[in-house]
């Protein structure tokens, strides 16, 4: 066995001798920036080796300078251990170096209640119930459903109670001074709780993203947004595309299991954050709603992937269905909390873009309307009197690194904005990080900017220093080279 040391948090591990790095890695759950599922495609898994330095393979000569290599500098992915070694991770190589983040919260909850009506699974009812006597010996649970029917007003034989439940029953009654609160959702008691709990009624609802998963944690008796958070999706060490995941799911030996394992940690993360925050308990959440596309969505689930890659391309099912957190391995949630997972349209059209032909209620609309959606997974939508058509695509990588020499995710250090005029370059960096790369919105503005002022042509090419248009200054003349043969636009100076 040898000692891997990962620094600068100095995380030990040992392995059998000739291990993988990037196996090695994982088993001490440290993420790899990469994109390529650690085939030596991408390059992006770099480490620094301070001990125990191996000699470069093929693949790192070709992905790596000879700067890089001479300083230690090789790929995870490459990388059999033979000795001791120390091995120094670059903060921005590491997937979930960026935390958890806040997203926008809607704050004009009134304006959609007008437009929506709040119809949710959960109901909680408030019941003082009749204490026994020796002249009074109904049974406990018949105590709470004649109270359920003095209240509602209506014959609720129809409900269903659970074994643990039930058990529960007898003590919590008597501490409670028989006055509790139910909890029920599609036709069963999920829940008893002591005293007046009514007011108290939380839901989460989930983005399962290939790249980011977003949690939004809703008020359901008021319908407001109380939190909004996301973070990265840990399944990215894996494949940062769908293909890849599915790849990885059929191939490698318990892949599919180690796929659904990430995902459900990432939404515990933000359930842990979320909570934290907002000072609600988790027995609070009763209900959970999930949207994803057609692969995630199987993969939080635990379902094979293998007829989705492979023609006629066919998902496992798409309707949508409730099921129980207890039903879902190590889901941090009370496990009768109730899931629901809305219904796919096809094996590469999901959920996502479902729940937004839903809000923007555009099926409805007799006017041309196009939806897209520019994720990993990019999905378009085009509605025209009631018909709808729907495709999808491979559009987030573009955003995200792939092909662009200098691109990277939405991190520390990397560029997310831009404003570029005649004279005068402007720029922002994640967490005013020194830049170390451009993210999605940063290339959008770059872009829009470029082609405003002339710096791009029509047809999408970076013009040369000498056919800049008139008016456009020395400072901005002198970013545009070509190196290597390739036109370039210089944003950030070397120094």
């Amino acid at each position: 066995m040898i000692r891997v040391t990962f620094l600068p948090n100095n995380e030990n591990i040992e392995i059998a001798n000739g291990g993988s790095l990037w196996e090695t890695m994982l088993k001490a759950g440290i993420r790899p920036n990469s994109i390529c599922s650690g085939k030596g495609i991408c390059g992006r898994c770099k480490v620094l080796l301070k001990e125990g330095i191996t000699e470069p393979t093929v693949r790192e000569t070709e992905l790596l300078s000879p700067e890089e290599i001479k300083k230690g500098i090789r790929l995870a992915c490459q990388t059999r251990l033979y000795n001791n070694c120390t091995v120094e991770i670059f903060p921005e190589n590491r997937i979930g170096f960026q935390g958890i983040f806040p997203l926008n919260k809607v704050d004009n909850a009134k304006d959609f209640q007008s437009s929506f009506w709040l119809d949710t699974n959960i109901e909680k009812i408030f019941l003082t119930v009749d204490k026994p006597s020796l002249s009074d010996q109904r049974s406990d649970w018949g105590r709470v459903k004649e109270a359920l029917v003095r209240t509602k007003g209506k014959n609720l034989n129809y409900l269903q109670i659970s074994l643990p439940l039930l058990k529960k029953l007898p003590a919590l009654l008597r501490e409670a001074d028989f006055r509790v609160t139910v909890v029920i959702c599609n036709g069963e008691i999920t829940a008893l709780e002591k005293g007046d709990t009514a007011d108290r009624v939380f839901g989460m609802a989930f983005d399962l993203g290939t790249t980011t998963v977003a949690g939004y944690l809703i008020d359901l008796k008021t319908g407001e947004e109380v939190s909004a958070l996301a973070k990265a999706n840990s399944q990215i060490s894996y494949g940062d595309n769908i293909v890849s995941r599915i790849d990885f799911a059929q191939n490698k030996e318990n892949g599919l299991a180690i796929l659904q394992k990430e995902i459900i940690n990432t939404i515990n993360e933000l359930i842990d954050k979320t909570l934290q925050n907002t000072g609600i308990s988790r027995d609070d959440i009763y209900e959970i709603t999930i949207v994803a596309n057609t692969c995630i969505h199987h993969l939080f689930l635990g379902v094979i992937l293998i007829y989705l890659a492979s023609a006629p391309f066919l998902a496992a099912f798409r309707m949508g269905f409730n099921l129980k957190a207890k039903e879902i391995p190590a889901l941090y949630l009370s496990p009768e909390t109730n899931i629901y997972m809305l219904p796919t349209i096809s094996a590469f059209i999901g959920s996502d873009i479902l729940a937004g032909i839903l809000f923007t209620g555009m099926k409805n609309s007799e006017e041309v309307a196009l939806l897209i959606d520019l994720g990993t997974n990019g999905e378009i939508i085009l509605s025209k009197n009631g018909e709808l058509w729907a495709c999808s695509t491979a559009a987030g990588p573009a955003f995200e690194g792939i092909g662009i020499s200098c691109g990277m995710r939405a991190i520390e250090g990397a560029i997310d904005g831009v404003r570029l005029n005649k004279n005068i370059i402007n720029w922002h960096a994640i967490d005013n990080g020194n830049p170390k790369g451009i993210c999605g919105s940063g290339i959008i503005d770059l872009v829009s900017d470029m082609l405003r002022i002339g710096l791009i042509d029509k047809s999408g090419k970076l013009i040369t220093k000498k056919e800049c248009p008139f008016g456009i200054g020395e400072q901005i003349k002198n970013r545009l080279d070509i190196r290597s043969g390739e036109y370039i636009f210089l944003l950030v100076k070397e120094n």
